[in-house]
């Protein structure tokens, strides 16, 4: 069975995002990189398993990778 994200954990998701970016172009560009890097449509979306993963991937994240 899949878990989905709890509530905590997709605000800490958020907050990553808002740290890394300075704008709101910046902001739909790291959203965009992560669906894509984790096959999701939607950030709601990613299996629970792959959070620590993603944490790992937000940390590393360069928006001129």
């Amino acid at each position: 069975e899949i878990g989905m994200l709890g509530l905590e954990e997709l605000q800490e998701l958020q907050k990553l995002v808002k740290a890394k970016a300075k704008s709101q172009k910046q902001m739909i560009q790291i959203w965009s990189e992560f669906k894509k890097r984790f096959e999701v449509t939607r950030y709601c979306h990613l299996p629970k398993e792959k959070f620590s993963e993603s944490l790992k991937w937000f940390k590393n994240f360069n928006l001129n990778s």
